[in-house]
Order: C-alpha cells, then structure tokens, then sequence
C-alpha cells in the first residue's frame, strides 16, 4: 500500500476524476481503521479556523484518522492563516483531503505543499 501524505488538496473542472478521489479515500479509510471512520465536512460548514481546531483536538479513535472538507473553493484567503498553521504541524497519523470544486485559493495550495502535502489538479 502506498504510503500517504498528510494532506492533499484536489481540485479543479473534472468532477468524475475528483469523485473518483472521493471514493478511494473513503475506501482507505475504511480498509485502514474500520467503516464509518471518514470524517466528512462541507466547507460551507466547516470553516479553516474550525478545521484548524478540529485538527487539534484529541481523538479516541485507532488507527489513522482520515478528514474529507469538501467546497474549500468558497473559502477566502484572508480566512487561511490558523488553517495555514493547523496543516504546518499536522498530527501524526492524520489524513487530511481537501477538495475544492473549480479553482482553490492560491495560499491553500501553497500551504498544503509547504506541509509536505500534495496538490492534484483535474
């Protein structure tokens, strides 16, 4: 198996290529720690400071914990410096996967690089 990143930020026009995305983290996350165990968000409700916060915080669960926030294109760039932070200092064995439909903001795919992360552009 692959070893993973700790974030990716996927985005673009493709919406096959990004669902596709979709689906193989959620089938990692469950062959890796069980079904159920992806966290899925919206943006629309989930905003950075929020997720920065999440990120942090402790969690019970085994394994690797796996985060999905998709609809991070309606994020603004002045909203990413804590989320910028949270992603620099990822917890160990946390996946994050954000998905932007269309164009992600230019500071979020640096930030994700920065982090040893991975941008895919569809």
């Amino acid at each position: 198996m692959a070893d993973l990143k700790p974030v990716y930020l996927v985005c673009g026009d493709d919406d096959v290529k990004i669902d596709a995305w979709r689906s193989r983290v959620k089938a990692r996350a469950e062959q890796d720690s069980g079904q159920g165990t992806l966290e899925q968000h919206e943006a629309s409700g989930m905003t950075p400071d929020a997720l920065a916060a999440d990120l942090a915080a402790l969690t019970f669960a085994t394994g690797t914990r796996y985060m999905l926030v998709d609809g991070v294109e309606t994020w603004k760039a002045a909203q990413l410096d804590p989320l910028e932070r949270a992603v620099a200092d990822m917890p160990p064995e946390t996946i994050l996967v954000l998905i932007a439909r269309g164009k992600a903001q230019a500071r979020l795919g640096k930030a994700v690089e920065k982090a040893g992360g991975e941008v895919r552009e569809y």
